[in-house]
């Protein structure tokens, strides 16, 4: 019976990592998609630019 319990258990485990796998890769597309887009990162390495990590991305103006 542990043997039984071990295998379903680890069987469960390695669905669950691959699971985790693609959701990951598909946040990472959605992200890489919307920096793409959307976003355009501020040079924060700029003399005298201070800036919170929320302010470190700017939304990108269309012309």
């Amino acid at each position: 019976m542990g043997q039984k319990l071990w295998l379903a258990n680890w069987q469960i485990a390695q669905a669950n990592s691959h699971m985790l796998a693609e959701r990951n890769l598909g946040r990472d597309r959605v992200r890489s998609w919307l920096s793409d887009h959307f976003v355009n990162p501020v040079n924060i390495s700029a003399p005298g630019h201070y800036c919170s990590t929320s302010s470190a991305f700017k939304i990108k103006e269309h012309v």
